[in-house]
């Protein structure tokens, strides 16, 4: 149960983060888009980091493995793209963050959906 409540608010995080906006944007960033993207990357390096803390400690299945390296791998692509942008101070970029933004979004949900215990119909 603990380990369904644990999946269940870090997907929540992911996309209820995605969705919500910034009233203002951080400071140092080109724009609310910058700053917004730069949220979602925190937040899916927090997810990543528990999904490796799980598998390390033996809560996720051994096929977890390749998921989580997806989910690396999407990341380290979503943070170059950032880092693009940002650098560019928004004048270059913004479709191709934004579409990977999507895949990392997706590649950490991957991650917890395959992972998360069924659910138990109550009849």
């Amino acid at each position: 149960m603990r380990r369904q409540i644990t999946y269940t608010s870090l997907i929540w995080l992911l996309f209820v983060g995605a969705c919500t906006m910034s009233v203002a944007p951080r400071p140092g960033a080109a724009d609310l888009f910058d700053s917004q993207s730069y949220d979602r990357l925190l937040e899916a390096s927090a997810a990543i980091e528990q999904a490796k803390a799980s598998f390390a400690a033996g809560k996720l299945p051994a096929d977890s493995k390749a998921l989580i390296n997806a989910a690396i791998s999407s990341y380290n692509v979503a943070q170059a793209g950032w880092h693009t942008y940002h650098d560019a101070h928004g004048a270059m970029g913004r479709d191709m963050l934004a579409a990977d933004i999507a895949k990392l979004t997706a590649a950490v949900a991957e991650i917890f959906r395959k992972n998360a215990p069924a659910p138990v119909l109550i009849p």
